[in-house]
């Protein structure tokens, strides 16, 4: 596990909401499309992993939890998921650093489904 941060990750809404803008955002300047275009292609190849590390993850979850043990290691599922959700963290602050050296605002997104304080607006793996 990454112990840099602490063992965290910190996923904020703003950076999250900024990341959406720049994927969905078109520019006439080929160079500026460039750009987006790679950090997107970024974002979702790391979005990909993180959906295989969750899906890993659950699987050993579900067979461990039925009490019996898999083929594979839940604790080595759960470090490639950590794995995921840093690397997922880490393409959404470069795709928000990059929106806002585009000039790209976002827009008014609304808040998360299940919106309580600024708090919980932010994905803390410990």
């Amino acid at each position: 596990m990454d112990e840099t941060n602490g063992g965290r990750v910190l996923l904020p809404w703003s950076e999250l909401r900024a990341a959406v803008a720049l994927i969905g955002a078109r520019f006439p300047d080929p160079e500026a499309e460039r750009s987006r275009l790679v950090l997107a292609r970024r974002y979702l190849a790391e979005a990909a992993e993180l959906e295989r590390a969750l899906e890993g993850h659950l699987r050993c979850a579900l067979v461990d939890h039925s009490g019996s043990t898999g083929a594979h290691s839940l604790a080595e599922a759960t470090e490639r998921l950590f794995g995921a959700l840093a690397g997922f963290a880490a393409r959404v602050s470069e795709l928000a650093e990059g929106c806002r050296a585009l000039g790209v605002e976002p827009a008014g997104a609304p808040a998360p489904a299940r919106a309580q304080d600024a708090a919980s607006r932010r994905l803390h793996v410990m």
